[in-house]
């Protein structure tokens, strides 16, 4: 699972864009975004990760 980058630029548009002391609240949800899709990046990483093969192979005979 891949966060798109012109996603991750949209989002630093909009926090920059969200600056202005009237557009309190749309910045704080632009940081939120931004915090989630961060989040949902390193999500993905360790499951990629748990997914891996390790090389080895199990001998499950009893």
């Amino acid at each position: 699972m891949r966060v798109d980058s012109s996603a991750r630029e949209t989002v630093a548009k909009l926090t920059e864009a969200a600056a202005a002391p009237a557009q309190t609240r749309e910045q704080l949800q632009a940081k939120l975004l931004r915090q989630v899709l961060d989040g949902q990046e390193t999500q993905a990483a360790e499951l990629l990760k748990i997914l891996e093969g390790k090389g080895k192979n199990l001998d499950i005979r009893a």
